[in-house]
């Protein structure tokens, strides 16, 4: 698959399912959490550290692709 297509899905999931619906409830109650979203799917893993959340992510959704995001920190899109 081509990364830039799977860039701007991730980035179409993030702004849709992230900002639209669960953005106020994770800063809440997970704040510094790590969040590894579905970009086909919208589902969610969550984890104290990018490395766990990766792990639960692929044991979870074994053929999907993740966008991880830090909850409540600003994003590093380059």
């Amino acid at each position: 698959m081509d990364p830039s297509d799977l860039i701007r899905r991730g980035e179409a999931t993030y702004k849709r399912v992230y900002e639209g619906e669960l953005k106020a409830q994770l800063e809440a109650a997970a704040f510094g959490q790590h969040c590894a979203l579905n970009i086909d799917t919208g589902e969610y893993v969550l984890a104290t550290t990018a490395e766990e959340a990766l792990q639960q992510f692929r044991a979870r959704f074994a053929e999907g692709f993740p966008y991880l995001i830090r909850i409540g920190m600003p994003r590093l899109v380059a």
